[in-house]
């Protein structure tokens, strides 16, 4: 039998950003899944952005006491400050149809 998915709450992922913000790191480059983690993980990935998987259910409270000590010790260097222009903006993608999209729409849908 599979083990039910615990979600964090949002008060859960508030908490966590505040840690983070507290630190002054860009939100866009803080990653906060909502799947509990079992122990609970933070890393600095190779790009810069922040990882953070926290554990649900009553290994929270203990877990976040220490978040911020246990952030601190990660190199934070390469992750932009929260003041800093974000050096990786979403990418927006063209809306338009690929061409053999259009000659098949042309053609009554048949090729």
């Amino acid at each position: 039998m599979i083990a039910p998915m615990e979600l964090l709450t949002r008060a859960d992922v508030d908490r966590i950003l505040a840690i983070t913000d507290s630190l002054d790191l860009h939100r866009n480059w803080v990653i906060v899944p909502v799947a509990a983690h079992p122990r609970g993980v933070e890393l600095r990935q190779p790009d810069g952005k922040i990882l953070i998987q926290a554990p649900g259910g009553e290994a929270f409270e203990p877990w976040i006491r220490d978040l911020r000590n246990r952030l601190e010790r990660l190199d934070l260097s390469p992750t932009p400050k929260a003041h800093q222009h974000d050096p990786q903006p979403p990418r927006i993608v063209p809306q338009t149809r690929p061409d053999y999209c259009n000659r098949y729409l042309r053609n009554g849908g048949t090729w």
